[in-house]
């Protein structure tokens, strides 16, 4: 019997500053096994997974989630989410895929950061395109151009304070997640904002040691 075109997470690229450091922790801490490597990245298998790898780590300047990686169910149902990214205009095209993978196509999402939580986001994407399919929501046409720069277009919010907000209020977040997450993403979030505000910044001290 098939399943769903899209199986499972298939891999996760973290991207690290401290290389030895985090390694030393996926090995010695979380018991996973190296099974490759290749320039700067390492590729990590967990106990009992079935894959060769699951986890890439890559030597980087900045912190984050280089890519994730999601599986089909089998070529088919490969063919057919990939007829349906290429119609919506959102595809960047097959590339060879990574060590021990097959062809694999590229999709690239830029509204959450690179250090988002990868299972929080796509559950919220689902959630929010169920929301739309359900409630039967006209997305309207796709945009041609430069949406950062074009004033016309309603933009996702560019500050932490502004997303808290907005999670906080909304009900269909609220309804996605269930009471008991949707509280802990939010006091996370207000955590983390709260943490920031504690701290004071490289561009802090040098705009107000100039001017003060």
């Amino acid at each position: 019997m098939k399943g769903p075109d899209v199986a499972h997470i298939s891999h996760v690229e973290l991207l690290t500053p401290k290389a030895p450091e985090s390694l030393e922790f996926f090995t010695n801490v979380m018991g996973m096994e190296i099974e490759a490597t290749e320039g700067g990245s390492v590729y990590l298998r967990g106990w009992g997974d079935y894959q060769r790898w699951t986890l890439k780590l890559t030597e980087s300047n900045t912190s984050g989630m280089g890519e994730m990686s999601l599986r089909a169910w089998d070529d088919e149902a490969l063919q057919r989410r990939v007829a349906l990214i290429e119609a919506s205009g959102l595809g960047e095209g097959w590339i060879d895929g990574d060590v021990g993978h097959g062809p694999a196509y590229r999709v690239e999402s830029r509204i959450p950061g690179a250090d988002v939580n990868s299972y929080i986001a796509f559950a919220g994407v689902i959630a929010a395109g169920l929301h739309g399919i359900e409630n039967k929501l006209d997305p309207g046409d796709a945009f041609v151009g430069n949406a950062y720069t074009d004033p016309d277009v309603e933009h996702i919010p560019s500050t932490l304070v502004e997303a808290i907000d907005l999670f906080e209020h909304s009900e269909i977040a609220r309804n996605a997640f269930g009471e008991d997450v949707h509280h802990h993403i939010l006091n996370s979030a207000k955590q983390e904002w709260a943490a920031f505000n504690r701290a004071v910044t490289d561009w802090e001290l040098r705009r107000n040691f100039e001017q003060f």
